[in-house]
């Protein structure tokens, strides 16, 4: 992305229900093509952060902790991310970020914080979505490519429902078919920096 990009993915509105039929032959696609399985975060406008979780952590339950660490590494680095939000709403956009969503009162996770993620656990963010099949996902990464040195690293996998929803995916390691990762969930931090450099 450039400086003047806000977002590859569409405004969300939300969700009013679960798996329609185009994503249910995605996720079949998924698993028989590249033995990736989507796992169902719950949908409360933490889903973001609930996948991130899941993938961290083995857990969705440390979605709050996620959305801090996100915040407050985005704080730290204001001057490398204030391109993303209004240019002088920053301090007002983190803050409405800070707190978990909570019925249906706060704000969602979305492009700038899958950015801020990326280069916080120093890992990719692979997204993938229906429309896109299942060799194919989106590229978030802020720069274009991604550093030689973080291509052999084990990348966090998000699962995109329906233009408004995030899961987690996990890949079963005994498929023949299934990406050859380094690390299983939940990931190992990092801590070399190589996004932030």
């Amino acid at each position: 992305n450039t400086g003047g990009e806000r977002s590859v993915l569409p405004k969300r509105k939300m969700s009013t229900g679960g798996v329609n039929e185009k994503d249910r032959a995605f996720r079949k696609s998924l698993l028989s093509a590249r033995a990736m399985r989507v796992v169902d975060c719950k949908m409360d406008g933490n889903c973001l952060f609930r996948a991130v979780s899941h993938q961290m952590y083995g857990t969705q339950e440390k979605h709050a902790k996620i959305r801090k660490d996100v915040c407050d590494y985005m704080r730290s680095q204001k001057e490398r991310f204030k391109w993303l939000v209004e240019e002088d709403r920053f301090e007002d956009y983190v803050r409405a970020r800070e707190l978990p969503v909570f019925k249906g009162q706060g704000e969602w996770g979305d492009h700038a914080e899958i950015i801020v993620m990326e280069e916080l656990f120093d890992r990719p963010i692979e997204i993938y979505a229906p429309s896109d099949g299942p060799y194919k996902p989106r590229k978030t990464h802020m720069e274009g490519e991604l550093p030689d040195q973080l291509k052999s690293v084990t990348p966090i996998r998000l699962h995109y429902q329906g233009n408004n929803h995030y899961n987690s995916i996990v890949v079963d390691r005994g498929a023949s078919n299934a990406p050859r990762d380094r690390d299983r969930i939940p990931l190992p931090m990092r801590h070399q920096g190589i996004l932030s450099r």
